[in-house]
């Protein structure tokens, strides 16, 4: 594979999907992977939280960390 994926999922009531890219960002979860020349993409997924599934979701700009 070209890509590794790393994602964070949030409900919508522990921050949704600004809470993700804030995590995503600050704990710099892309980092491990990034050595071994594949392309790594950080995406942030905000959930419902009554169950109905995905409401929305950003691809993570890691490279301007």
């Amino acid at each position: 594979s070209r890509y590794t994926y790393v994602m964070e999922l949030k409900l919508t009531k522990n921050g949704g999907m600004e809470a993700a890219e804030r995590q995503i960002k600050e704990n710099r979860y892309a980092e491990p992977f990034r050595a071994d020349g594949r392309e790594t993409v950080a995406l942030a997924i905000e959930l419902d939280d009554m169950g109905k599934g995905l409401l929305t979701w950003k691809r993570i700009d890691i490279d301007g960390e």
